[in-house]
């Protein structure tokens, strides 16, 4: 067993599209090709969980009886609640690391559950970080030394160094300048900072969720072997994902990761924020920056056959729940002893699991898999 916090050689998954995707890396290495022609293939990754995480079946009553509904408890992933964050930052910090930085710079909500997880795995490794965090108004950043609530007392708890914006200022700018701006902040003072995008959801951190469908795979088939040697036909068989997606990293991870494997699932997103176009392009650009030989990219399909994104269950938006939302979460509770986050699997729940069976969108569903994106549910938040 490797030790938390340990960099380790990643294995590639034994599945035949990564075995040529690998092959086209090391014909390229031959003819002494630029690393930007090179497909992105991680080769280390830090241990920031405990893999793999388990599978809970779901029975609610009353609803859904027909259904077979199980959890892969990503909440219990370890590093501080960081649940299913720790995936991709398992990849992106391993790549700092590689390359000598000694800070990690990221942004998101004021409440972002992702950079808090950064800080989190920065402080366990060592290295500085900074957090550039979008409020909602001026008034909020200008006294946001005041505020003291949730995430934001754990990001100061475990040492980040937070520059704030507002919501105005994020759009104006853009994340990409942002974090430019914080990143020569911190060279000028003798850092050597390394960006990570908002939610970890870069090419890189994809493969953590491509990492997760192997996991998966692997625990599925581990169950149906046991079942078969006792005799038992209680065998797992998923036919859909369901996941709440926030910037797309999950989303293009589990897509290419459903692809490359062996089960035969249709993945389905629920957005959180934004919408279907801008994930779909997302998922696009990540799709092509991994597999840059294009040869083995056109035997990709196109994106919208590889995962259905809905923007139709976000509520009131990012970070706020209606009171029909907040009724399910209680019920779900109460029911299994299971806490979704109101943010992110809760509306995944809503959309996928009520409000397609309402509109017999999902008439085929039969055993669904939800990766539940919970982490640590504070007062403030409910």
């Amino acid at each position: 067993m490797q030790s938390f916090g340990s960099m380790i050689d990643y294995h590639l998954p034994n599945w035949s599209f990564l075995n040529l995707l690998q092959q086209s890396n090391l014909n390229k290495i031959e003819k002494n090709e630029k690393v930007e022609e090179l497909n992105i293939i991680p080769l280390k990754r830090i241990q920031l969980g405990h893999w793999p995480t388990p599978l809970h079946p779901l029975s609610l009553k009353d609803s859904l009886s027909d259904f077979k509904i199980w959890l892969k408890r990503d909440d219990m992933s370890g590093l501080e609640w960081s649940g299913n964050k720790a995936r991709k930052l398992e990849f992106l910090f391993a790549d700092a690391l590689i390359n000598n930085h000694d800070c990690v710079v990221t942004t998101g909500a004021a409440q972002s559950n992702h950079c808090r997880a950064t800080a989190a795995a920065a402080a366990f490794l060592k290295l500085g970080c900074a957090l550039v965090l979008r409020c909602d108004n001026q008034e909020i950043a200008n006294n946001f030394n005041d505020e003291n609530s949730g995430n934001i007392t754990l990001d100061r708890l475990l040492g980040a160094r937070i520059f704030t914006v507002t919501q105005q200022e994020y759009v104006q700018f853009g994340r990409k300048k942002l974090l430019n701006y914080a990143c020569e902040s911190l060279k000028s003072k003798g850092f050597n900072p390394y960006s990570i995008d908002v939610g970890g959801s870069t090419a890189l951190g994809a493969w953590g969720y491509i990492e997760a469908i192997n996991e998966l795979e692997k625990q599925i088939q581990n169950n149906n072997n046991n079942n078969n040697n006792n005799n038992n036909n209680n065998n797992l068989n998923f036919t859909d994902i369901c996941f709440a997606c926030g910037s797309g990293g999950t989303a293009a991870g589990l897509a290419l990761g459903i692809f490359f494997s062996s089960l035969n699932c249709k993945v389905h997103a629920y957005c959180v924020c934004d919408d279907e176009n801008y994930f779909y392009e997302h998922i696009e650009q990540s799709i092509n920056e991994i597999i840059v030989d294009q040869q083995l990219r056109n035997k990709i399909p196109n994106v919208r056959s590889l995962i259905r994104i809905c923007d139709q269950y976000n509520g009131l938006g990012y970070g706020k729940a209606t009171e029909t939302e907040l009724q399910q979460l209680s019920k779900i509770a109460r029911e299994t002893g299971v806490i979704l986050d109101p943010v992110y699997s809760n509306k995944a729940f809503y959309g996928g699991l009520f409000g397609n069976f309402a509109t017999n969108i999902l008439s085929q569903l039969k055993t669904t898999y939800l990766p539940n994106t919970i982490e640590q549910i504070l007062t403030d938040k409910l």
